[in-house]
């Protein structure tokens, strides 16, 4: 199951992403999380971290929903 939610305002006509998180759970375990919540300074990108399914914290690039489907769908692939 995909949980996500993405908070969008426009600086003119273009649309930006202030805040958002993606949640990805295989039955009701967490597999991963995609954030921008302001902890975890010491990352290099901070604010844009992922939660891993062990808990810990890595550094990321702010996924777009495609590329958080993308990673879904390699996790698929291994499952089946």
């Amino acid at each position: 199951m995909l949980s996500f939610r993405e908070f969008v305002n426009t600086v003119g006509f273009v649309p930006v992403k202030y805040m958002y998180s993606y949640h990805y759970f295989h039955g009701s375990k967490l597999l991963f999380r995609y954030d921008n919540a302001p902890h975890y300074p010491h990352l290099p990108s901070h604010p844009q971290h992922k939660h891993l399914h062990d808990g810990s914290v890595i550094s990321c690039v702010e996924p777009t929903l495609q590329m958080i489907v993308d990673e879904i769908e390699n996790i698929l692939y291994k499952i089946i």
